[in-house]
């Protein structure tokens, strides 16, 4: 899958605010997974709701929420 087809696939459910398979530095070939943001939670939310568990070629997707955290720097 391209990044072109993740954003195709996931586009239908709100306004993409990024969208990125990740690939082995190497190699350059897919991790088997990626991430895309969207700008409303409502959005996300039916994009789980349809996509989660789809079968794309021949594997079941997850589609889920990932929390990412960030702590403030620390000024010493």
């Amino acid at each position: 899958m391209t990044n072109q087809a993740m954003y195709e696939m996931f586009a239908p459910y709100g306004n993409l605010l990024s969208v990125r398979i990740m690939v082995e530095k190497d190699t350059g070939r897919s991790r088997g997974f990626g991430f895309v943001s969207y700008d409303s939670p409502d959005s996300a939310a039916m994009a789980i709701q349809a996509l989660n568990g789809h079968i794309v070629r021949i594997k079941h997707i997850l589609v889920a929420i990932v929390w990412i955290i960030f702590y403030p720097a620390t000024l010493i």
